[in-house]
């Protein structure tokens, strides 16, 4: 049973480095991971999910019924996941966008500009972590705490061995 609780021990400190790597590294490789703070999207999306969002660089691509995160036309607030309504037919592409609990279209029209990525992924509840990674003392909590776990079983590990070869090349009373 300590032989699993080990192997957990250290599942679990590996998904958060992987976790927070994903956060911070993401937007590199064309995916953005966001914590939804409002409850606009549910039932689909509810707060606190953590969603991933590919990157969109040419948003022809995208129409009515895909979920997008986007930056805010009014300036200050925080970036949104809305679902596309609408798709305008008339240069420059913009789209209508609804919160799929709201029970109207959000009252401006989001540029092709301040589109940030299509979501293509969510997992509830784990957002508020998310959250808390992008901050200061969960990026060092998410990368200093799991180190320090794999480093106690790792030299557990070898301590292990060391007392096994010592005792095995001691020279035997006879």
């Amino acid at each position: 049973m300590k032989r699993m609780t080990d192997i957990a021990t250290v599942m679990v400190a590996v998904l958060l480095m992987v976790t927070a790597a994903l956060v911070y590294l993401g937007p590199r490789i064309g995916y953005r991971v966001d914590n939804v703070v409002s409850g606009s999207m549910a039932p689909e999306i509810t707060r606190g999910t953590m969603i991933v969002a590919q990157a969109v660089e040419d948003t022809a691509g995208l129409k009515a019924g895909d979920i997008i995160t986007f930056k805010p036309v009014l300036v200050g607030e925080e970036n949104m996941v809305h679902r596309i309504t609408q798709v305008s037919s008339t240069a420059p592409r913009s789209f209508q966008t609804k919160g799929d609990a709201l029970p109207d279209p959000d009252p401006w029209q989001v540029p092709s500009a301040n589109v940030l990525g299509k979501v293509v992924f969510d997992f509830p509840a784990t957002g508020f972590a998310i959250g808390f990674l992008k901050t200061t003392a969960g990026l060092v909590m998410a990368l200093v705490i799991p180190s320090l776990i794999i480093a106690y079983f790792i030299l557990k590990a070898l301590w292990k061995e060391l007392i096994r070869y010592a005792r095995s090349a001691a020279p035997r009373a006879g």
